[in-house]
Formats: structure tokens, sequence, C-alpha cells
């Protein structure tokens, strides 16, 4: 989706626009997602996100790519499991080259009691995983 002048490419979404509609379309090519955890779902939920056309998405995550990851975590590459990458950093480029439409940034920062989540604010929805301790 063309999120400048909000034009349905028809060539991609033709038969998602046809069930969900213009406003629902439109809707979410102005949809800014946070999503925490990069781990085989998290990677899945973010690859059907920004299939379907979201504006932005934002990919979250503190660990670091272990081995296990290559049999759950489709972005993940054994290289990333050797230079001890970041999942959220190791997944950015495989996620973003699914949509050119989609902006996909990504965040290593700890969502902990500390963390102030003030900045969940700017986006329209958000999956953050439950801490042990409170979020202020």
């Amino acid at each position: 989706m063309a999120a400048d002048s909000m034009e349905i490419d028809d060539a991609l979404y033709s038969r998602q626009r046809y069930v969900l509609g213009d406003t629902a379309m439109h809707k979410m090519a102005q949809s800014h997602v946070f999503l925490s955890g990069m781990g085989g779902l998290g990677v899945e939920i973010a690859k059907n996100i920004v299939l379907a056309g979201i504006k932005a998405l934002t990919i979250h995550d503190t660990k670091q790519c272990k081995t296990w990851d290559l049999g759950t975590n489709f972005f993940a590459r054994e290289d990333d499991v050797l230079n001890v990458r970041n999942r959220a950093e190791a997944a950015q480029h495989h996620i973003a080259e699914l949509n050119p439409y989609v902006q996909v940034m990504s965040s290593t920062d700890p969502l902990n009691e500390l963390t102030d989540i003030s900045f969940l604010k700017q986006y329209q929805c958000g999956q953050v995983p439950s801490p042990a301790g409170k979020l202020k």
C-alpha cells in the first residue's frame, strides 16, 4: 500500500481488499505496530501483519540468537548465532523484504519495571510479553 498517497495496490492486496474493504485497508495502512519477542510465534505474527499491509512495524527483543532459534525462527541464520546477533536485529531485514511498503524497525532496549512505557502511545497496536515485574 502506498502510504503517502493512500492508494491501495490492487496487484498486491486485491483479495484482502475484497474481504476487508477499503476502510479497513486504509486504517491498516496508517497503523504503527509494536511487537515484542522474535521467537517462533513472534516472527510468524510479524510476517503476517507485514504481509497484511500496515504502515510500520517495530520488532523488539532483548535475547541473542541461539542454536535452537534455527529450528523455530525462520528468519534466524547460522551466521546470526555465530555472531551472537540480537533476534530483532537479525530478523529486521528479512521481515522488511516481505513488503516494501512497510517500514520495519528494531528495538533491543529492555522492558522491565524501570522502563517508562509511555513510548507505546505512538503505536495503534502492541504486543508486549508479561514481565516478571511491574511496568510503569
